[in-house]
């Protein structure tokens, strides 16, 4: 049987992202509150973009990785595509 995959490493590998989204977010509000220029707050919003694509990119990884410990329950064990990308 393949090794389940480890929502615990995805748990955490969103939520840090997810926590860098809400304090960027915060910044952006007080900057505007604050009359700081377009600028500044388009960069932290250009951020929280780049954050979001990133764990989108995780997700589509996550998925990707479910799919084929899905297939390799169809076709039996000996799939090895399970132990690579250790070490992350």
């Amino acid at each position: 049987m393949a090794d389940p995959i480890d929502v615990s490493k995805l748990v955490h590998d969103l939520r840090n992202p997810l926590n860098s989204i809400s304090m960027t977010a915060e910044l952006a509000k007080l900057q505007l509150l604050q009359g700081e220029t377009a600028e500044a707050v388009a960069a932290n919003l250009d951020a929280i973009v780049r954050i979001c694509r990133s764990c989108s990119s995780r997700l589509d990884e996550f998925s990707a990785a479910a799919k084929a410990g899905r297939a390799g329950e169809a076709t039996g064990p000996g799939s090895d595509s399970e132990s690579e990308g250790e070490g992350r």
